[in-house]
């Protein structure tokens, strides 16, 4: 029983490392090499579920199109 138990959560475990997201500072250096090669800006936007000037910044951004 122990070890069937063991075995789910190791499963488990390693499935989710599939699913894992990519590391902040690597999706920050892909941004900036490619906006250097476009010679393009960069916006980083900081953004926490619990804070409501977050949820505040986030609708009037999104009011506002972007172009590429």
């Amino acid at each position: 029983m122990k070890f069937s138990k063991i075995l789910v959560i190791a499963g488990l475990l390693l499935f989710q490392l599939n699913f894992a997201q990519e590391r902040a500072d690597v999706v920050l250096n892909k941004a900036l090499t490619e906006a250097k090669a476009k010679n393009k800006n960069v916006l980083l936007v900081f953004h926490a579920s619990w804070c409501k000037w977050c949820h505040v910044m986030e609708k009037n951004i999104s009011e506002y199109q972007c172009y590429s």
